[in-house]
């Protein structure tokens, strides 16, 4: 389902891009792990706990259970400025590092 692949896809972004299940080469039975025997992904390092939360019920096996984008909306949009999650920044441009200050780290809100 697409809340299924939401929560897969802010575990890709608080792992910086990382394959989930990387470890495991055959569909047949990453299926059977996921499907079958309950295996969800590691909550991310840096992650806090409320989104680490988020994610697995976007991943409940029970698709009626599983939040709706809505709610998803609702819930993400009331933290707000609540939380943080440092980044590094590269190398900016020269022109670009005028309005901004190397090495700095970015926040993603």
């Amino acid at each position: 389902s697409d809340v299924w692949a939401f929560g897969v896809t802010m575990w890709e972004v608080f792992t910086d891009a990382q394959i989930p299940y990387c470890e495991i080469s055959d569909d047949a039975v990453l299926r059977k792990r996921v499907f079958e025997e309950g295996l969800r992904l590691s909550k991310p390092r840096g992650c806090p706990d409320w989104i680490y939360g988020i994610m697995r019920e976007c991943w409940n096996h029970d698709a009626r259970r599983r939040p709706t984008f809505s709610q998803l909306k609702k819930r993400l949009g009331q933290a707000g400025g609540k939380w943080e999650y440092r980044v590094p920044t590269c190398r900016l441009g020269q022109q670009q590092q005028q309005h901004t200050q190397q090495g700095a780290e970015t926040y993603l809100l």
